[in-house]
C-alpha cells in the first residue's frame, strides 16, 4: 500500500504532525506517572484477589476488582486513540509563517477605490498575493476558519485565480475558506467555489455630488451646524504630516472614550487606535477654544472615489450634536475635495427579508435587529445613518456550508473581539 502511494506523494499536500511537537516532555511524564500511580494503587488495593480470566466477565455491585481491570483497559484504549489522533493531526493550522511584504500591501491599498482596503494597514492580518503582486486577500485565522476581510483587492482580472489559490492554501493547512462582508460584485466567484452566502447587512454610501444642505428636508442639518458653531465648535482636517502635533491629545480622547463607553478596542473589520496606524491618514478634528474635543481619521481611496471615517471619538463633555457635526463637516470637506462618495459603513442585520417564508437566517437576523438592543443597537444605527439618505448595498458572508454557520460566526466574532472571551465583553 505504501509503495503504491509513493508516486502520488505530490497530491498529498497536508503536512502531518507525526512525532513533531506532539506533547511537551513535562506533559508526557505527568501522564505516565498518573497512569503508573493509579495502576499501582489498584493492584495494591486488590492484592488479596487471585487473578483469573473470569474476573473480566464478573458484573456485580460488589465486584470492584473486575471493575478496576476493565477501567484500566478503557483508560489505555482512550490514551491510544488520543495519541493516534495527535500523531496524525495536521502539523500547523495557523498558516505559513512569512514576513509581510508591506511595500506590496501599501501599493495595492493605495490603488484601491474601496476605502475599507485600509483595514490592511492595521497590522492584525495575513496576506495572500497574486503572482504579479498586484492583487491580494487580507485574512485572519481562527480555529479552522481562514477568514478573508472583504473581497480581494487589486486587479479584478486576477480575482478568480487569487480566490482559488487562497482556497488551495487553506486546504493545505486543513482550513476552511470564509469571506466576510463581501459585495454583490463577486458573488459569482464565491458560488463557483461552492460556498454558501448569507446576508450580513448593508453598507450606506452618500453621493457627495448630490449632497447639499438646501431644502426643507435638510433643515435639521443646518440647525445642527448653526447650533454647534454657536457653541464654539470648529472643524478642520490635518494631513498625515501634521498628525504628530495632535497625536498625544487624540490618544487621550480615545482612551477616555473607551472608558466612558465601558468598551475595549476591537480589530479585523474595525479600526483601533494605534499611533503608527493613525499617522497614515488625514485626521478631522473638532475644537472648542483651540482644544481638540473630537476626532476621526479618514480613509481616502484612489481617484477620490470614496471617503470614509474610521474611528470617531470624542470627550464626554462636548455638546450632544458633536457626532452629527463631525459627519456633516466631513462630508462638506469631502465634497470640496472632489470625492465621489462618503461611506457611512455597515448597518449590521439591516435589509434582511421579513417575509414569513424567508430563510431561517433572515428570521433570526430580523429578530436580533428588532429586539437585540442588549447586544447592539442594530435598528438605531440604521436609522441614524438613514437620515443622510445614503444608497444601500448588501454585504454577505460566504462560507463552506449551512451546518458550519454557527462555528464560522463564532470564529469571525472571535477575530473581531480579540478572542472568545472578548465576544462576551464590550
Amino acid at each position: 500500500m505504501i509503495i503504491s502511494l509513493i508516486p502520488a506523494k505530490k497530491h498529498f499536500t497536508r503536512k502531518g504532525m507525526l512525532l513533531g511537537n506532539v506533547m511537551s516532555t513535562q506533559w508526557l511524564i505527568s501522564v505516565l506517572l498518573v497512569l503508573i500511580a493509579t495502576t499501582w494503587v489498584g493492584f495494591f488495593s486488590y492484592r488479596h484477589v487471585n487473578y483469573s480470566s473470569q474476573l473480566w466477565w464478573q458484573f456485580t455491585l460488589e465486584s470492584n476488582a473486575p471493575r478496576f481491570l476493565r477501567a484500566q483497559v478503557g483508560i489505555l484504549i482512550f490514551l491510544c486513540i488520543a495519541a493516534m489522533k495527535q500523531l496524525f493531526k495536521h502539523a500547523n493550522i495557523k498558516g505559513p509563517k512569512e514576513e509581510t511584504n508591506w511595500p506590496a500591501v501599501e501599493k495595492i491599498v493605495s490603488l484601491s477605490t474601496k476605502s475599507e482596503s485600509y483595514l490592511a494597514m492595521l497590522g492584525d492580518k495575513k496576506f495572500y498575493f497574486s503572482a504579479s503582486e498586484n492583487s491580494m486577500i487580507m485574512y485572519g485565522i481562527h480555529g479552522k476558519s481562514w477568514i478573508s476581510m472583504g473581497d480581494p483587492i487589486g486587479t479584478e482580472e486576477e480575482f478568480s485565480d487569487l480566490l482559488w489559490g487562497f482556497r488551495e492554501l487553506a486546504d493545505k493547512y486543513e482550513g476552511n475558506t470564509v469571506f466576510y462582508q463581501v459585495s454583490p460584485s463577486q458573488i459569482a466567484n464565491y458560488v463557483d467555489m461552492g460556498l454558501t452566502l448569507v446576508k450580513l447587512g448593508e453598507v450606506g454610501r452618500v453621493s457627495l455630488g448630490e449632497f447639499d444642505l438646501e431644502g426643507s428636508s435638510k433643515k435639521k442639518f443646518r440647525w445642527v451646524l448653526r447650533k454647534a458653531e454657536k457653541e464654539g465648535l470648529r472643524f478642520r482636517v490635518l494631513m498625515p504630516s501634521e498628525s504628530a502635533l495632535v497625536m498625544n491629545r487624540i490618544e487621550e480622547i480615545s482612551t477616555l472614550w473607551l472608558a466612558d463607553k465601558n468598551t475595549r478596542e476591537k480589530g479585523f473589520s474595525l479600526g483601533f487606535f494605534d499611533r503608527d496606524y493613525m499617522s497614515k491618514f488625514p485626521i478631522g478634528i473638532v475644537e472648542i477654544d483651540s482644544s481638540i474635543v473630537a476626532f476621526c481619521n479618514l480613509w481616502t481611496s484612489y481617484g477620490r472615489e470614496e471617503l470614509s471615517p474610521d474611528l470617531m471619538r470624542y470627550t464626554s463633555d462636548v455638546p450632544m450634536e458633536v457626532m452629527d457635526y463631525l459627519f456633516l463637516k466631513t462630508m462638506i470637506w469631502g465634497k470640496e475635495q472632489g470625492f465621489a462618495y462618503f461611506n457611512l459603513g455597515m448597518a449590521p442585520l439591516s435589509g434582511l427579508e421579513g417575509h414569513k417564508m424567508a430563510p431561517l437566517w433572515h428570521k433570526f437576523g430580523n429578530f436580533l435587529y428588532r429586539h437585540g438592543e442588549y447586544f447592539y443597537n442594530f435598528q438605531g444605527l440604521r436609522m441614524y445613518k438613514d437620515k443622510f439618505t445614503p444608497q444601500w448595498e448588501a454585504r454577505y458572508l460566504a462560507f463552506p456550508g449551512k451546518l458550519s454557520l454557527p462555528k464560522v460566526l463564532a470564529d469571525v466574532s472571535s477575530l473581531i473581539a480579540g478572542g472568545i472571551t472578548g465576544i462576551f465583553r464590550k
